[in-house]
């Protein structure tokens, strides 16, 4: 975990004279939402390029999502399906050297095909939300532990014993709706992916989920 320690600073660029005009703007146009200040509202900028209308209807539409769901509820009242707790691969391993959370992927041991015919896919949202929360909860404990604000997530994405099961392409357009979900409603929390063990089969993987992944995530990816 070292390089990934030694790397893992993460420092914003100052916004330039334009993009400070757009936080303005946003500021200005979410006055409505309560609990938005600008460190936040940056990060809805910054997912949708500074454009100021985009990024304000993508947290209106997270916003109208997270209380359909009740997100607020979930660390308190949501508990996993068995089967999810059971075999839905993956956790937190820790935590870098600025603070921030470690999450380790298990790609080749998921048995996606197997969790979708055995859970519903509203679970498997509301699980990828509650791993969301509990990132956002240990921002909080972490920060309140060093007394400075840590922020972001490293995934370290682990394809050892990727087969070709992982081919079954509404497995596959699954997965990816739940990072979807995490970029949609939790923009810039994920602060990079990187991919380990990759297979031979890699190449084909990436160019069937190229077509679905955002370009903001593509960039993430090492």
């Amino acid at each position: 975990m070292n390089d990934i320690n030694a790397n893992n600073s993460y420092n914003r660029k100052p916004l330039s004279p334009k993009e400070q005009k757009a936080l303005l703007q946003l500021q200005e146009n979410t006055k409505d939402i309560a609990d938005q200040n600008s460190y936040d509202l940056e990060k809805w900028l910054r997912a949708r390029c500074f454009d100021v209308k985009k990024a304000e209807q993508m947290l209106r539409n997270s916003i109208e999502f997270k209380q359909k769901i009740r997100v607020n509820t979930l660390l308190q009242e949501y508990k996993p399906p068995e089967v999810l707790r059971k075999y839905l691969t993956g956790g937190f391993c820790g935590h870098a050297i600025d603070g921030s959370p470690l999450r380790v992927e298990l790609f080749g041991k998921l048995d996606i095909k197997g969790l979708m015919f055995s859970t519903k896919k509203s679970d498997l949202e509301k699980t990828k939300l509650l791993q969301c929360e509990s990132t956002i909860k240990d921002w909080a404990e972490q920060s309140k532990k060093l007394g400075r604000p840590v922020d972001g997530l490293t995934v370290i994405f682990d394809m050892a014993d990727t087969g070709t099961s992982m081919l079954w392409v509404p497995g596959m357009q699954m997965y990816l709706h739940l990072v979807k979900i995490l970029e949609d409603n939790y923009p810039e929390m994920m602060r990079r992916l990187l991919v380990i063990n990759a297979p031979r089969i890699f190449p084909l993987l990436y160019k069937i989920a190229r077509p679905l992944i955002s370009d903001e995530m593509k960039q993430k990816i090492h």
